[in-house]
C-alpha cells in the first residue's frame, strides 16, 4: 500500500445547510477504521446561502484540495455553486473529484435494496460509515440519525440489511402545530426523561412524540436480534438526539435485562455521512 498524502475536502450537502471536512494532508488511517486520522482536520458548516463564501473559507486552510468528494441530497443548484466555488479557489480542472450516489456495492458494503436508486446518498455514505468501525466486524451494527426525519438503519457482515424513515421530533411537533389548533408550545429539554403520565398537553405532546420515536428504535432493536441472533451495537447522531437517547437508553436497558444481556452498547456518532466520505477518500488515496 502506497503511503499517499493530499490534501482532500469532504463535502455532505444536505436539505438546507453544508457540512464540510478539510484535511490538509491525508493519508489511509492506520487504524483501518476509516474514523481514526492524524491529519489536521477542519470542520465547518455553510447554509445553502451561504456557499458563495466557500471559496473565501477554503482561503484560510493551508493547502489546497486535490481531492474532492461529495455526496448531494439538496439538487443540481447546490452542487453547481459548490463546484463553482472549489473551480474559483482551487482552479478548474486543478482537483479530482467525485460525488457519490447511492450503489448496489460500494468497497466491501452490499446494499440490500432491490431499487439502490431510492436509497438516499446521504444514508448510504452513513452507513459506508459506521461499517468500518471496530464493532462491525463482529457483531451488527445500527446507526440512527435524529434530524428532520429520523433513520434506523443495520449493518450486518458487510451488508446494509435496510432501515426506517418517519418523521423526526420537530417534524411531528411541526406536523401536529399545523392541524391542529390552541396547542402550547413544546419546550423541549435536553438530557431529561418524558413525564411517565403527563398531566398537561405540553408533556402528553412531548412525551408521546419522544415514546414514537424510541418505540420505533426498539422495534427494530428487537427485529437485529431475531435476524442476527446477536445483540447490536447502536450509534446515534442527529440535532434532535439529546431530546430522545436519554429515554431510548433507559428502555435499551431494560429490554436488554430481558434478553439476558447485562448492558448495551449505545454510542454518539458524529457526522456518519463525512465518516463514510472518509472512508472512500481513503480508498481513493490508496489507489494512487
Amino acid at each position: 500500500m502506497t503511503n499517499c498524502s493530499t490534501a482532500v475536502l469532504l463535502i455532505d450537502a444536505g436539505n438546507t445547510r453544508v457540512k464540510f471536512a478539510h484535511y490538509d494532508a491525508l493519508s489511509r488511517s492506520a487504524d483501518n477504521q476509516g474514523l481514526g486520522c492524524d491529519a489536521k482536520v477542519n470542520k465547518f458548516i455553510l447554509t445553502h446561502d451561504e456557499l458563495g463564501d466557500l471559496a473565501a473559507q477554503l482561503a484560510a486552510f493551508e493547502n489546497k484540495p486535490k481531492l474532492v468528494i461529495g455526496v448531494n441530497v439538496a439538487g443540481p443548484a447546490v452542487q453547481a455553486k459548490i463546484m463553482e466555488q472549489i473551480d474559483l479557489h482551487c482552479g478548474v480542472a486543478n482537483y479530482e473529484y467525485h460525488w457519490l450516489t447511492s450503489q448496489p456495492q460500494l468497497l466491501h458494503l452490499k446494499n440490500s435494496y432491490v431499487d439502490h436508486r431510492q436509497l438516499g446518498s446521504d444514508r448510504w455514505l452513513a452507513v459506508l460509515g459506521v461499517s468500518v468501525h471496530k464493532y462491525a466486524a463482529q457483531r451488527p451494527v445500527m446507526l440512527i440519525s435524529f434530524g428532520t426525519a429520523t433513520t434506523v438503519d443495520t449493518v450486518f457482515e458487510n451488508t446494509f440489511l435496510g432501515g426506517l424513515i418517519f418523521p423526526g421530533l420537530q417534524l411531528m411537533a411541526d406536523s401536529v402545530a399545523q392541524r391542529t389548533a390552541q396547542l402550547p408550545a413544546i419546550n423541549w429539554e435536553k438530557s431529561t426523561l418524558p413525564v411517565k403520565f403527563p398531566s398537561s398537553t405540553a408533556e402528553a405532546l412531548e412525551s408521546g412524540m419522544i415514546g414514537a420515536q424510541t418505540a420505533a428504535v426498539l422495534r427494530q432493536w428487537s427485529l437485529v436480534i431475531e435476524r442476527c441472533q446477536q445483540q447490536p451495537v447502536v450509534f446515534y447522531a442527529g440535532g434532535a438526539a439529546d431530546y430522545v437517547v436519554p429515554e431510548l437508553s433507559r428502555l435499551l436497558t431494560e429490554q436488554a435485562k430481558l434478553h439476558g444481556f447485562d448492558t448495551i452498547d449505545l454510542f454518539p456518532f458524529d457526522d456518519p455521512a463525512l465518516a463514510g466520505l472518509l472512508v472512500y477518500a481513503q480508498h481513493c488515496l490508496e489507489q494512487k
